[in-house]
């Protein structure tokens, strides 16, 4: 993995972390970023279900998963900025080969 791209998967966790924090939601940044970790280690050639999809030219699950922090962050007043940015990203890819 590339210095960049754990840097935003990191600050990405950090920021379901604020969400789930705000909502009384133990979640602890380290564990769950050895969770993360270690699925994408056992993901067909360390390519996460999303980026697979993505490949395939299948709709993935963005909306789901990072839009759902986004909802949820702008409920209990946290910032997702890097969440948002990655639904935004991801919507938009999609709709170039989703109908």
């Amino acid at each position: 993995q590339h210095r960049g791209t754990v840097d935003l998967m990191r600050g990405l966790l950090a920021e379901i972390v604020a969400v789930a924090d705000r909502q009384r939601i133990a979640l602890e940044f380290e564990e769950r970023w050895q969770v993360i970790s270690a699925l994408l280690a056992r993901a067909v050639g360390g390519r996460g279900s999303m980026l697979q999809d993505a490949d395939a030219r299948r709709r993935t699950e963005i909306e789901v998963n990072n839009g759902a922090i986004v909802d949820a962050g702008g409920r209990y007043g946290v910032p997702t900025p890097l969440n948002a940015a990655m639904v935004s990203l991801v919507t938009s890819m999609q709709e170039a080969y989703v109908a």
